[in-house]
């Protein structure tokens, strides 16, 4: 019969909250919310890390400045990645 059983229920994996329901008919009725969290924090993999301030055209026509990277456990200036 439906709606034996029938009460709430919510979960919340992954920042989103599922919240159910009876119905009139006895019925899950089911909504789904979800908080955008949006992008995670953007970190400096080298805080204090001397950066000058120059940008290049790089050779797939995009414009890029200088920003530090961490490469092999070092501190360095890249301006065009792979380049």
């Amino acid at each position: 019969m439906p709606g034996e059983g029938c009460g709430t229920a919510s979960s919340g994996p992954g920042g989103c909250s599922t919240t159910c329901n009876c119905n009139f008919k006895g019925y899950f009725d089911c909504t789904t919310d979800c908080v955008d969290a949006g992008p995670p924090p953007v970190t400096d993999p080298c805080p204090g890390f001397a950066v000058p301030d120059v940008c290049e055209v790089c050779s797939n026509g995009t414009t890029e400045c200088a920003h530090a990277i961490l490469a092999n456990g070092q501190c360095q200036i890249e301006i065009c990645p792979g380049g």
